[in-house]
């Protein structure tokens, strides 16, 4: 495998091309133009160097179990400033998902300068191969000089490149020769979450009845002296239980959000609310929030089964894009969000004041396309035979997903 800089030439009104000097020590780092840069696994320290290249995206396609991959790289690059999105590929099976991902993120940034990393920029290579001639138009023989700067793919890459050119479409253009997004000659406008019950193998989920739930909630969610469980809602905490009765009295028949109260299958007792909000059919985007769990249903297999319930019933309904928002500092969130396999989009800085103060907004999503792996994944996990006779999991989510590609962990 061969690597080095690339001098390649800059488009017009491209950005000033980046400094190659502190740029070069990166594993397998090649230019591809000024915008976009790819490298293998960079160290902790050269992320820096990347975020004073003036780059504001990372994207990793490396898997966590790739060498000199790093746990927490994610956290590390936002700290930084830039984005970060992490779609792991397996090296022995990549699949057109993978690079229909690839390809969204890439369109979405593009104007943004942008940092693609694996391993050993091998995946990367051949993935920016294809982006460059089935969405910029590029000659096969342009790109290919880029991608030989790094490696021959092998047998395994060069059938998967084959099938990516022969059955992926690139983006359609109009009179103008404008580029614009994929077409949806056979997408149906979805219809709106109904408020009926749904149960699972742990948890049930009911349209949220303030007269049913209102003493079972008061009792999960709102008494005791802990106040930190609602930092992060734009409401409560409510100090009496009957102006809590008052407010979920105003939540039950909303159209927008529509709540739910999640129960154990074992008891009737509501033990958390969640809710569908900002539908919008028209986009084919819906989102889960207003997520307060009690004691007994956080970090419980319940819990996680009534998100999938959720996101199921979404994406069944014809939903193309399954959001979750939350305050940038709300950790325990955004790691459930990652757990699920949520994907990073940026943060919306100054998105909403709330309290009284301002809020910086983490948004994630899951997109239709990603959506059958996860599926496969949380199933797999919420399996009977995952638990052991204690109840404890014998295999985690987070393994589940690296099963789901074909990686091992």
């Amino acid at each position: 495998m061969q690597s080095g800089a690339h001098s390649a030439k800059e488009a017009p009104g491209s950005h000033p091309a980046p400094d190659d000097a502190e740029l070069r020590p990166i594993l397998a780092y090649h230019r591809i133009d000024s915008d976009l840069a790819t490298s293998g696994q960079p160290d902790p320290d050269q992320f820096g160097a990347i975020r004073n290249a003036g780059f504001a995206v990372v994207l990793n396609l490396a898997l966590p179990s790739s060498d000199r991959a790093l746990a927490h790289e994610g956290a590390l690059v936002t700290q930084l400033g830039m984005a970060y999105f992490h779609l792991p590929v397996s090296f022995e099976h990549p699949r057109i998902e993978d690079y229909e991902a690839f390809r969204q993120v890439l369109s979405a940034w593009k104007g943004r300068r942008v940092w693609v990393h694996c391993a050993a920029n091998m995946r990367v290579s051949c993935f920016v191969f294809l982006y460059r001639v089935l969405e910029e138009g590029l000659r096969e023989s342009d790109a290919a000089r880029d991608l030989q700067a790094i490696w021959n793919p092998d047998d395994t890459w060069s059938v998967f490149m084959t099938k990516v050119m022969r059955e992926t479409k690139p983006s359609r253009t109009i009179e103008t020769g404008q580029r614009v997004g994929t077409s949806l000659p056979d997408w149906k406008t979805p219809v709106s979450p109904e408020r009926v019950p749904c149960q699972g193998q742990y948890a049930r989920l009911q349209p949220l009845d303030a007269k049913r739930d209102a003493e079972s909630l008061w009792e999960e969610l709102g008494s005791g002296p802990n106040d930190s469980r609602w930092t992060y809602l734009p409401y409560g905490p409510f100090r009496e239980p009957d102006s809590f009765f008052r407010w979920l009295q105003t939540q039950q028949d909303l159209a927008d959000p529509v709540f739910f109260s999640i129960h154990s299958v074992h008891q009737t007792r509501a033990l958390g609310l969640a809710s569908y909000m900002r539908i919008q059919p028209e986009h084919g985007s819906i989102e889960i929030g207003h997520i307060h769990f009690g004691s007994k249903l956080q970090r419980s297999t319940a819990a996680t089964e009534a998100l999938y319930l959720m996101m199921e019933q979404g994406f069944r309904l014809g939903y193309r894009r399954c959001e979750w928002k939350c305050d940038q500092f709300n950790g325990p969130s955004r790691q459930a969000a990652e757990r699920l396999g949520f994907v990073f989009e940026g943060v919306f800085r100054h998105a909403t004041v709330y309290k009284g103060r301002s809020r910086d907004t983490a948004w994630y999503s899951i997109v239709d396309s990603e959506w059958p792996r996860l599926r496969s994944a949380i199933r797999r996990w919420l399996a009977p035979e995952n638990f052991d006779s204690e109840g404890r999991q014998r295999m985690t989510l987070k393994e589940s997903q690296m099963h789901s590609t074909g990686r091992t962990a």
